[in-house]
């Protein structure tokens, strides 16, 4: 995992527990010593082994934390690559473009080395969409809070319904993201 997303989960955690929680979630995850560079990949596993750490100091589902997390990254994505979307774009808009928009910072930034998730969408009507998301990391709830994140961005009402979970049927997560009628 890419290590911006390490230091937004240093932010959530001190939004969420207060100013330096985040040395105790690390210490409990096992990563007191370990510094983070935006700039680095790390392994997916200590993003996980925090998330833990974190969902048991707030006695909090797993699932609840990573969605939260989610939602909260949103607005530091939007603003960090706000030059990358087109202003009319909504959030299905966005949802649609986010895997090129993915693959395009890969090549243009300092991704590389960073596993990157499979992100296929299909438009059924103006305010249905069907996603399909796939990668090692099992963090579905997070890409459910992404898309919760990007409708509270744009202030639409957004419903996430995960239909398949590849956590339970070892393929891919599938989204239905229905926009409320504009």
């Amino acid at each position: 995992m890419h290590g911006v997303i390490f230091q937004l989960l240093q932010q959530f955690i001190e939004k969420k527990l207060g100013q330096g929680a985040w040395a105790g979630v690390a210490q409990s995850a096992g990563l007191q010593f370990k510094v983070y560079l935006a700039t680095s990949p790390y392994p997916d596993e200590e993003a996980r082994a925090l998330l833990d750490a974190l969902a048991q100091k707030t006695t909090e589902d797993f699932n609840a934390i990573v969605e939260a997390f989610g939602r909260f990254v949103v607005p530091n994505f939007i603003s960090s690559y706000a030059h990358r979307l087109d202003p009319s774009w909504r959030t299905l808009e966005v949802i649609e473009e986010a895997d090129k928009i993915i693959k395009e910072l890969v090549t243009a930034e300092s991704f590389v080395g960073t596993t990157l998730p499979k992100l296929k969408c299909r438009r059924k009507s103006s305010n249905l969409l069907i996603v399909n998301y796939e990668e090692p990391k099992e963090l579905c709830a997070f890409v459910a809070g992404l898309i919760k994140g990007l409708g509270e961005h744009f202030d639409e009402t957004i419903t996430v319904n995960e239909v398949t979970c590849q956590i339970s049927t070892g393929g891919s997560c599938q989204f239905l993201v229905r926009r409320a009628r504009i």
